[in-house]
C-alpha cells in the first residue's frame, strides 16, 4: 500500500471522529421512560424509536457498500452525519408520534452510513497489527461518543423529554473533523500476489460465521442499552438522569478497553473474543440482579469493556476473512446484520419478559452460549490450520 499519500495521524483522527457518532442511535434511551409517558405511549412503542433505526441502517448498510464502488467514501460520510444531525435533532420540534418516527428514519439513513464506512475505512488504509489496533480504537471512541451521548442526554431528558433529541447537535464536532482530515480517496493497495489467500475472492465459510455470530451477538448486544431506563424505573432505583449516568459509565469501560486491548490480545489470543463474551455475560448478571446504583454502575462499567471487546474482535475477523477489494461490502453485511439484531434485541426481550431485570438473565445466557460455539469453532479450525 503506498503510504506516502496521506498522513496516517490524520486519517485516524478522522475515522474516529466519525466513530463517535456510531453509537448515536441509543443517545435518547436515558429518556426512554419519559418519552412514553409524554407521549401517551407504551414503553416498547418508545423504545421502536430505538429500533427503527437500527431497522434503518440494515438495508443502508448493504447499499452503502455498493456506493463505494463509485463514490468517495468521504462524501458518503459527511451525508450519513449530516442525515444524523438533522433527523436526530428535528424531533425537537415535534409532538406526535409519527412526525418522530419519521425523522428518526432520516436519523437511521445517517448512523447506516456512519457505522459502515467508520469499519470500512480502517483496511483502505492500514495493515496487519496497526489495522486491528485501529478497530480497536474505533469501537474506544464509539464508546466515547456514547459517553457525551448519554450524559448529555440524561442531563437534558431531566430538564424536559424533548430536550434529548438536541443531544445529536454532537455530530457538528465529527463533521468539522472529517471535512478537514479525512482524504477524499483511499491510496491504492498493491495487488497480493496471484495464489495467495488474500487474492482468493468471494465470501468465505469464515466470514459465514463470524456475521451469523456479529448478528446473534447483537441481540443481547443492544439489551445493555435498551432495557437500562424501564430497568431502573421498575425497580425504583432512578430515572432518565440515573440510566444516562449508567450508559455513560458503560462507554467508561469502553476507553479502558482501549487501553488493556494489546494485554487482552496477548493474553488471549484468537479467544479474546470468547473472554468478552463470557465477561459480558456476567456483567449482565450483577446488572439484573443489582439492588442498588453502585452494583448497576458496576456492571456496567464490565459490560462496557467487554462489548468493545467483542465489537472490536468480531468486525476485525469479518475484515480479514476476505480479500482487501471484498473488504468493504464484507463489513457492510455484518453492519447490516449487526443492526438487524439490534432491531430484533427489543421485540425478543420482550417476548421473553415483561420484567426488564430478566430481559438481562436472558442476554446471559445467550452470550454464554456464543462463548462456547467460539471455543468449539476455534478449536476445530485450530486442528485445521495444523494439520
Amino acid at each position: 500500500m503506498n503510504t506516502a499519500s496521506f498522513n496516517k495521524t490524520k486519517v485516524k483522527i478522522g475515522i474516529f471522529a466519525a466513530a463517535l457518532l456510531m453509537m448515536g442511535a441509543i443517545g435518547i434511551n436515558s429518556t426512554l421512560s419519559a418519552i412514553a409517558l409524554n407521549l401517551n405511549v407504551s414503553e416498547l412503542d418508545a423504545i421502536q424509536f430505538v429500533a427503527v433505526t437500527c431497522l434503518t441502517v440494515i438495508p443502508v448498510s448493504i447499499v452503502t457498500g455498493i456506493l463505494t464502488k463509485f463514490i468517495s467514501k468521504k462524501i458518503l460520510l459527511i451525508i450519513g452525519i449530516l442525515c444524523f444531525i438533522v433527523g436526530g435533532c428535528a424531533p425537537f420540534f415535534m409532538k406526535d408520534y409519527g412526525s418522530i418516527m419519521g425523522m428518526r428514519i432520516l436519523f437511521g439513513v445517517g448512523i447506516g452510513l456512519i457505522q459502515t464506512l467508520s469499519v470500512a475505512l480502517v483496511p483502505d488504509y492500514f495493515e496487519g497489527e496497526e489495522k486491528s489496533k485501529t478497530q480497536g480504537m474505533v469501537a474506544t471512541f464509539q464508546m466515547i461518543g456514547c459517553i457525551v451521548m448519554s450524559l448529555v442526554g440524561g442531563v437534558l431528558g431531566s430538564i424536559q423529554w424533548n430536550y434529548v433529541f438536541l443531544v445529536h447537535l454532537f455530530g457538528i464536532i465529527s463533521l468539522v473533523l472529517v471535512l478537514i482530515l479525512l482524504p477524499l480517496h483511499a491510496p491504492k493497495r498493491e495487488a497480493p500476489a496471484a495464489g495467495t489467500q488474500k487474492s482468493k475472492g468471494g465470501f468465505t465459510a469464515t466470514f459465514i460465521y463470524w456475521v451469523i455470530i456479529c448478528f446473534i451477538f447483537f441481540i443481547p448486544g443492544q439489551i445493555f442499552a435498551n432495557s437500562m431506563s424501564v430497568m431502573l424505573t421498575q425497580k425504583t432505583l432512578g430515572g432518565p438522569a440515573e440510566a444516562g449516568v449508567s450508559l455513560a459509565v458503560f462507554a467508561v469501560g469502553g476507553i479502558i478497553f482501549g487501553f488493556i486491548f494489546g494485554f487482552l490480545m496477548k493474553a488471549f489470543k484468537r479467544f479474546t473474543v470468547v473472554f468478552g463474551l463470557l465477561l459480558m455475560g456476567a456483567a449482565f448478571l450483577i446488572s439484573s440482579f443489582a439492588g442498588n446504583l453502585p452494583m448497576v454502575y458496576i456492571g456496567s462499567v464490565i459490560c462496557g469493556i467487554a462489548f468493545s471487546c467483542c465489537f472490536a474482535c468480531i468486525f476485525d475477523e469479518v475484515g480479514s476473512s476476505v480479500a482487501p477489494a471484498a473488504a468493504s461490502i464484507a463489513l457492510a453485511i455484518a453492519t447490516c446484520l449487526q443492526n438487524f439484531g439490534m432491531f430484533l434485541s427489543p421485540r425478543i426481550a420482550e417476548a421473553v419478559s415483561k420484567d426488564y431485570s430478566f430481559h438481562y438473565i436472558f442476554g446471559a445466557i445467550v452470550l454464554a452460549a456464543l462463548g462456547v460455539i467460539c471455543i468449539v469453532f476455534m478449536i476445530v479450525t485450530g486442528s485445521k490450520k495444523k494439520a
